[in-house]
């Protein structure tokens, strides 16, 4: 048996774990942004739609810099930009959600940043080349070898 197979059960529980916590963290910190958005009078769909466009930033930012990652292509500042103010952007939702004392404050931002941290962490997994040798490499199309492509260049046949 590879090293790969034998670590194949412990990357489905990482992964199964990592979820969950995304889940739990992404629940409370749901939970926390809708409470404040009623506070301040956003009702109805609207109260559902604010936390969902702050989390969700943070989501499809992750997403992006995973496809560009997979696609060889460079990401750009606006996905990093982006998870950036997502993240305050929760955070700071959370925190306020937290009351007035200090240590509410904490409590209620922390499915903020536990949420970051299991999204990151569940994308790099899904990123995994999950190759042999565990390397990867990026070629360009014109530094592609195969069998029925000439090395040399020359004129099509048809």
């Amino acid at each position: 048996m590879t090293e790969r197979r034998q670590s194949q059960p412990l990357l489905t529980i990482t992964a199964l774990f990592v979820a969950a916590l995304a889940l739990v963290a992404g629940a409370i910190s749901f939970a926390h942004m809708r409470e404040l958005a009623l506070h301040h009078d956003q009702l109805g769909w609207k109260s559902y739609a604010f936390p969902i466009s702050v989390d969700g930033l943070e989501i499809v930012a992750s997403l992006y810099l995973v496809a560009q990652r997979r696609a060889g292509r460079p990401t750009g500042w606006v996905p990093w930009a982006a998870l950036i103010v997502g993240t305050a952007a929760s955070l700071a939702a959370n925190a306020a959600a937290g009351g007035a004392d200090s240590i509410g404050k904490v409590l209620a931002g922390w499915p903020a940043l536990s949420m970051l941290v299991s999204i990151k962490l569940l994308f790099s997994m899904l990123d995994h080349d999950g190759g042999e040798d565990d390397q990867r490499t990026i070629r360009r199309d014109d530094q592609r070898t195969s069998s029925t492509v000439p090395d040399a260049p020359g004129p099509v046949r048809r």
